[in-house]
């Protein structure tokens, strides 16, 4: 039995997630409203100044990204990650691997498990959902494997 397997790795992945679209899965993975409101508080209002030199930019708006170092941040990546990864689960074109789903993630990594064909038709859906958070895939460190 030949198995395809596709590492996928995102670019930048906790400095691009829109902050809009987060709450939004949030929602819709029913996370409590109250909870929703305080992760908002938490990342709304929040902004960066550059430095170069001795010169400090005026201050500008994060929108996009989650903090690093910030013990919520892995929680909230998780979310956006599940998302996706349900995305590619949900489609009809999707196949499974022995009675299982063939999508796993870790970290601020995925990997698609299947079939050939199967893995053509959900990367594109991978890949439209992913861009629907902010989240490139890094096409250097995105393997593909065939073994047997």
């Amino acid at each position: 039995m030949v198995v395809h397997q596709l590492y996928i790795d995102f670019q930048k992945a906790y400095d691009s997630i829109d902050h809009q679209k987060q709450y939004n899965i949030m929602i819709e993975q029913e996370i409590p409203k109250k909870l929703v409101n305080l992760v908002r508080m938490c990342m709304n209002e929040t902004y960066d100044k550059v430095r170069i030199g001795k010169h400090l930019s005026e201050k500008s708006q994060v929108r996009a990204g989650l903090k690093q170092g910030d013990s919520l941040s892995p929680i909230l990546f998780n979310l956006a990650l599940e998302y996706v990864i349900k995305s590619v689960i949900n489609t009809e074109e999707g196949l499974t691997l022995g009675g299982e789903i063939p999508v796993f993630g870790y970290a601020e990594d995925v990997v698609l498990d299947d079939d050939k064909e199967a893995i053509e038709i959900n990367i594109i859906t991978l890949i439209n959902s992913s861009k629907e958070l902010g989240l490139e895939i890094s096409v250097d460190k995105t393997k593909y494997m065939v073994s047997s």
